[in-house]
């Protein structure tokens, strides 16, 4: 409840004040954002792709967010990735015709370098996320029946492994050879979430399998992948030597590191639109089968409770309740002119090209666009409480892993 009213010196609005709360005004956005200092300011790039998500938004909301399909952007996606994954046999067959062409020091230097590159170039697949811990099936049973049913209800194929770490995000992947299905979920956002909110999450991600994400498709994402891989070999460190032969690596080393960066955002401004119309229509299905009200719920966790998890690891040392005691009772606490605010400030951030998902605040305004689901999947109690059991374990092994007190 507000303790006493504020007069807003922009605008000269009310503002309510709270203990423990900036005060801040809604009507002109006044003392919004934290006193870190000015917003970050967004590229070229980033401008462009902000306008285009802001106009992705504008379409999916007048009309539902469909399978993305096969369009212009699709095909020069595909033909670009194509190219890429082709350019490392391509540089390995210029080392073979340079070496048989002539066999002297510089040839020979030439040919290290292509060769070097041909194998930075190289197909790969996707990296799993760092720090994560492995959850068998015989680990837990329940959580694996839950997401085969969820993965059934929504006709997709569920994951064959879960892994659990500390990001404030939760994915699904295909990674190695076999295209092995891993669904990643971060602890801190699982135990932000409670009975539905958890469905939302799972049913986002499994519906991934379904919604046509182009930057998911094997081909583009091991593109991407090389790409970055690429530049982070060929990216020039600073040096002080000054032979010609060392000044002419730093410069092909730096075209070769900016032709890979800018054929990356080429990749990204390809595959922008069908990437941001899919995550709309996987919200769209978890609302379907967790509700709208717990799809929301769940965009909501990660602004605001984000500060709220780092505040508890910090405080990890001090006596009193339990770390995820803590956590839960912090954000059960959180006053809603604080979450509001907190919202609003993330609204706030300039998008970017490399971001995989439109921000929450338009992926919240296209749900409340769209009509109100009830939910197909109800997660009753006693499973919830069944999978919590099984995540314990995990749970203890990551506080001591971490140096974090358990409950």
């Amino acid at each position: 409840m507000p303790d006493s009213p504020l007069q807003c010196p922009d605008c000269g609005a009310g503002v309510p004040v709270r203990r423990g709360v900036r005060p801040w005004c809604d009507a002109c956005g006044w003392n919004i954002r934290p006193i870190a200092g000015p917003a970050p300011q967004a590229g070229r790039f980033d401008a462009w792709s902000g306008r285009i998500a802001r106009t992705l938004h504008r379409e999916v909301c007048r009309s539902a967010a469909n399978r993305p399909g096969r369009d212009l952007a699709r095909v020069g996606a595909t033909a670009v990735a194509l190219t890429v994954l082709l350019l490392g046999p391509a540089l390995a067959g210029c080392a073979v015709l340079l070496v048989l062409w002539s066999v002297n020091p510089l040839t020979i230097a030439g040919t290290v370098v292509l060769v070097l590159l041909a194998i930075a170039v190289r197909p790969r697949s996707a990296k799993p996320p760092d720090g994560t811990m492995t959850l068998r099936r015989e680990d837990a049973p329940g959580l694996y029946r839950l997401l085969d049913d969820l993965a059934g209800h929504l006709g997709v194929r569920g994951p064959d492994r879960v892994v659990l770490n500390e990001d404030f995000n939760a994915s699904l992947g295909e990674y190695g050879p076999r295209g092995t299905r891993v669904l990643t979920i971060g602890i801190p956002l699982w135990q932000a979430l409670r009975g539905q909110e958890r469905v939302a999450l799972l049913g986002h991600e499994l519906a991934h399998g379904a919604n046509g994400d182009t930057r998911q498709r094997a081909l583009v994402c091991r593109a991407m992948q090389s790409l970055i891989e690429l530049h982070k070999v060929v990216r020039p460190h600073r040096t002080r030597l000054t032979h010609p032969a060392v000044l002419l690596l730093v410069a092909v080393m730096s075209a070769a590191a900016r032709i890979a960066e800018l054929t990356l955002c080429l990749e990204l401004a390809l595959t922008q639109r069908a990437s941001q119309r899919a995550e709309y229509l996987a919200d769209e299905l978890a609302a379907r089968v967790a509700s709208t009200e717990a799809a929301i719920a769940m965009l909501e966790a990660a602004p605001t409770t984000r500060v709220i998890w780092r505040a508890a690891r910090r405080s990890m040392d001090q006596p009193g309740p339990p770390l995820w005691e803590r956590y839960r009772t912090a954000i059960d606490e959180l006053d809603p002119g604080e979450r509001a605010r907190r919202l609003d400030v993330a609204a706030a951030k300039p998008f970017r090209l490399s971001d995989s998902h439109p921000p929450e605040h338009l992926r919240i305004a296209y749900l409340r666009s769209r009509p109100v689901a009830e939910g197909t999947f109800l997660l009753d109690p006693a499973t919830e409480r069944s999978v919590q059991r099984e995540l314990a374990p995990m749970l203890d092994r990551f506080a001591k892993e971490r140096g974090v007190r358990s409950p």
